[in-house]
């Protein structure tokens, strides 16, 4: 039995298998191939530069001088340093110094957070595009990470552009990892809306009365003329908050004040 002409139609008009490659064609695209795997590793490794920075950095015991070094001292070692560096690189010193603190700030955000527990070395080194800051070339930024206080650390995790960069490189904001973390931020926002009409004076002193952290912590750093360190102002605030009582009031100052300090860090 033969297939009406419609049949025959729709036959002729199906798709055919695709005919097999020539030799030529394979070979061609398995060129592309190559040539784009390879292009993939070479952006995700160091480049010739800044592996030579790393180096350098590391041959001259530049991160050595913060522990190492009478605080006097370490202005003028630090530029004569970098001037060598610069020499030997080719570049101007602003743009090796420049270079070094965009590589050596991802290594201790990252560091941070492997310490934190909110990622660990595997998963940095099954990620392509961060397996490289873990490779052994930057092992000696350690001694920044068993050294660093909690001044250091909140400076490091407040980089903005650092944040950007190792979220979109991880997938997902690294700052709000969990939906209790997301919750955290909506109430912070929400109580930031109201501190930005309360006024900090209308605290009055028997309020203090009843917190002995947020009384010294008023009388040292609110009520008194006196200048002290970021680290002190910082270790009286953390204090101030866990003794605190929460009061309505009381929280609104101290999130002002900590509004206060992140400005300065991020200025700074």
């Amino acid at each position: 039995m033969q297939p009406c002409a419609a049949c025959r139609r729709r036959l002729s008009s199906a798709p055919r298998a695709p005919s097999a490659l020539s030799p030529a064609q394979a070979a061609t695209n398995v060129a592309r191939i190559s040539s784009y795997q390879n292009k993939m590793d070479s952006n995700n490794k160091w480049k010739p530069k800044e592996q030579q920075l790393i180096q350098l950095v590391k041959d001259y015991k530049l991160c050595d001088i913060e522990y190492n070094t009478p605080l006097s001292n370490r202005t003028t070692i630090k530029k004569v340093i970098w001037g060598r560096i610069s020499r030997d690189l080719g570049r101007s010193e602003v743009t090796c110094r420049r270079l070094w603190i965009n590589i050596s700030i991802v290594y201790k955000r990252l560091a941070i957070m492997i310490n934190e527990g909110k990622l660990s070395v595997s998963e940095t080194r099954k990620n392509h595009k961060l397996a490289k800051y873990f490779d052994g070339s930057l092992d000696f930024l350690d001694t920044w990470i068993n050294h660093a206080t909690r001044h250091d650390v909140i400076k490091v995790k407040l980089h903005e552009s650092t944040k950007l960069i190792l979220s979109q490189l991880l997938g997902y904001d690294i700052d709000m990892e969990t939906n209790e973390a997301s919750n955290n931020n909506k109430i912070c926002n929400d109580v930031k809306s109201v501190v930005d009409k309360a006024d900090a004076e209308s605290i009055s002193k028997e309020d203090c009365h009843t917190n002995v952290g947020l009384a010294n912590f008023m009388a040292k750093h609110i009520f008194s003329n006196r200048k002290f360190k970021l680290k002190t102002y910082l270790d009286d605030l953390e204090v101030a908050i866990v003794c605190s009582v929460q009061e309505p009031k009381e929280r609104r100052l101290l999130i002002k004040e900590i509004d206060a300090i992140v400005s300065d860090l991020l200025q700074g």
